[in-house]
């Protein structure tokens, strides 16, 4: 019974989501857009960190043969990363005005999450392309989970048109896009439950969560008082669902396989750096979690590969990020070592 168990979650890890709906254009390919940002930036950096960030006006081109303009508004966003003690260029929420055109490249697209550099380092380019590279990987493991397009950006200061930075960015595919597909809403709520979530997506995103070092997420609640739930989205057969729902991963900038020099653990955990694995599963999902670790087994060249195409990535940086993961596949060479490594530690 054991077995067929196993072999039941593992069929449904690998079986095609049925009826998904088409990705939006702008990601359905994987080309670097070249893209120029026109607006206030001085401004937007020095109020980034606002209680209530401001909208500003500016201009989005983008480069090529293609090119296409759009009057667009931008804001600051995010948590950490706004605070300019963390990070001296915010994250923004980029609004298009009007509606594209059928034929634009950002056609179904009215407000976009942009992941920026951070800092004007390149060693903060590194910790963005690590973090990209940290979505397409998930991305490999299941369709049910963010598209994400890089993008070499350069920001122009509108009051006298100087460059401010030219820098690697990504814009991540909009939640209700991602449930689209799958014919699906986004669930907001106050918490979740265990037995709430998708057995299968529960399992499946907690492996991946060990494999790239990350524990500053949560499945059940927000952080302090706010809402359902840290660093994931839930998606539902309809807004008020409140059982089958399936957990979204991002913002995976606090892993070990970023390491980025102002990542710490979360508190709690008696972790010494985000290097140091901890599996945030519930024991309740080790079967599908078993089912993932042999899946990620199956891909281990996969997702090598990934980290290998990935764009702008140093040699040192990439080295490293190749050299985690092995790591990850040392814990999981056999299922002795995944039980004691992974699963005895199961909420």
């Amino acid at each position: 019974m054991k077995l067929i168990g196993w072999l039941a979650a593992l069929a449904a890890l690998v079986s095609p989501a049925l009826a998904q709906k088409d990705v939006t254009p702008l990601f359905a390919e994987d080309a670097t857009l070249a893209i120029t940002l026109t607006g206030p930036f001085k401004e937007l950096r020095s109020r980034a960190g606002d209680e209530e960030p401001q909208r500003y006006d500016a201009v989005m081109r983008l480069e090529g043969t293609s090119a296409e303009t759009h009057a667009i508004n931008l804001q600051a966003r995010g948590n950490f990363r706004r605070d300019r003690k963390n990070c001296g260029f915010p994250p923004l929420r980029l609004r298009i005005n009007e509606k594209p055109g059928d034929a634009s490249l950002f056609d179904r697209q009215r407000s976009l999450k942009l992941v920026t550099h951070c800092r004007d380092r390149a060693q903060y380019r590194d910790y963005l392309l690590a973090e990209y590279t940290a979505y397409r990987l998930y991305g490999l493991l299941t369709e049910e989970s963010f598209k994400v397009r890089l993008l070499d950006i350069t920001y122009v200061e509108e009051a006298d048109g100087s460059v401010v930075t030219t820098q690697s960015a990504f814009f991540i595919e909009d939640i209700d896009d991602l449930a689209d597909r799958f014919g699906k809403d986004e669930v907001e709520a106050d918490r979740a439950t265990q037995e709430a979530l998708v057995a299968d997506a529960a399992g499946r995103l907690s492996v991946f969560q060990y494999m790239i070092g990350n524990t500053d997420w949560s499945v059940l609640r927000g952080r302090e008082d706010d809402p359902c739930c840290h660093n994931m989205k839930m998606i539902g057969a309809t807004e008020e669902a409140r059982t089958d729902l399936t957990p979204i991963p991002y913002d995976f900038d606090h892993a070990g396989l970023i390491d980025a020099r102002y990542a710490t653990p979360p508190p709690g955990l008696d972790l010494d750096s985000v290097r140091e694995r901890r599996y945030r599963g519930f024991c309740r999902h080790n079967t599908e979690a078993r089912a993932t670790i042999e899946k990620t087994v199956s891909m281990k060249d996969a997702f090598l590969a990934e980290v290998a195409r990935t764009p702008g990535l140093t040699d040192r940086k990439r080295g490293a990020m190749r050299r985690y993961l092995e790591g990850y596949f040392r814990d999981v060479r056999s299922e002795d070592i995944a039980e004691r490594k992974l699963l005895r530690d199961c909420r």
